[in-house]
Order: C-alpha cells, then structure tokens, then sequence
C-alpha cells in the first residue's frame, strides 16, 4: 500500500485540466470504443445537473499507463470482453482500485 501511495504522489492529478474534470476511457486492443461520442454527452449532463466543471473531450489511456492514477474515475467499455489481462495490468488495476479509484464498466454487447 505504501508504495502505491508513493507511486501515486508521483503525478501531478492528469484527470483534472486546471479545475476541469476530464472523462477518462480505459483503451485496449480490440473494440474497447462503441460509442466514441458518449462523453459528450454525459459530460453535458454532468455540466447542466452539477456543480463539476468539465474538460471538453477525453483521455484515452491503457491500464499500464501510469496516468490511469491520476484519475480519480475511469471507464472500460466494449461491445465485447476486453482481452485476459496479463500480470502488470492486473497489478496495476487493483493498484488503482485499492487506491480509492472508481471503475465503470459498461457493457455494450
């Protein structure tokens, strides 16, 4: 836990563009992008239905970018299952999620 905490310490909060959220998709090899507009939309939402303010479009980033801890939220979404994730990924997704990080996932089959 210690050094995923020290790893964390490490970057600078990349989900946050100056005081902006920024909508962050997990990418991985295959279809992990059905519908490559929706942030618009639900960053739409969450402007007119809260107080966040929002960063025009999203950041893509694999689970083995070190980037994936600077978001506080991510999304992994296919129209089918991702690949089997190899040790490193599965390592740095509990990393992430034990670190207080939030996953969405959504099927879109």
């Amino acid at each position: 836990m210690k050094a995923a905490l020290s790893f964390l310490l490490a970057f600078p909060a990349g989900a946050q563009v100056g005081d902006r959220f920024e909508w962050t998709q997990v990418r991985y090899t295959g279809a992990w992008d059905p519908y490559p507009e929706v942030h618009r939309e639900i960053l739409n939402f969450v402007t007119q239905t809260t107080s966040v303010i929002v960063a025009e479009g999203r950041s893509e980033t694999p689970l083995k970018d070190a980037k994936l801890f600077s978001s506080p939220m991510v999304v992994l979404s296919g129209r089918q299952a991702p690949p089997e994730l190899d040790a490193e990924e599965i390592g740095r997704l509990r990393d992430y999620l034990t670190s207080g990080g939030f996953l969405w996932i959504e099927d879109a089959t």
